[in-house]
């Protein structure tokens, strides 16, 4: 739900275009969370352990996935998304390219 909520920010923000700093802001901010939002799920899906439930934001049909591996899969979207639309230097893109870069590393 959280995902959704961002998303519809965001798209608001395309739609007023880049034109105003304030707007500007807020998508940096909502890009932010996005990933900070993956990267949590992530982190609760690995110490968990368990079976889940994928909702229709990551599968267009619910299906169960092993948290093994789709924690793994929510730290690359995480880190592929930091590498892309945030500042290098941002807290939450360097935890994302980190967990990234070591789900690589086990895999």
């Amino acid at each position: 739900e959280s995902q959704r909520g961002l998303a519809s920010v965001l798209s608001w923000a395309d739609d007023c275009g880049a034109g105003d700093p304030g707007v500007l802001q807020i998508a940096g901010e909502a890009r932010a969370l996005q990933c900070a939002c993956l990267v949590a799920e992530g982190i609760q899906l690995e110490a968990s352990g368990k079976e889940v439930p994928l909702s229709g934001v990551l599968a267009p049909e619910p299906v169960a996935a092993s948290a093994d591996g789709l924690h793994t899969q929510l730290y690359d979207e995480a880190g592929t998304l930091a590498e892309h639309r945030l500042p290098t230097r941002h807290p939450v893109a360097a935890l994302a390219r980190r967990l990234k870069a070591e789900g690589r590393g086990r895999a």
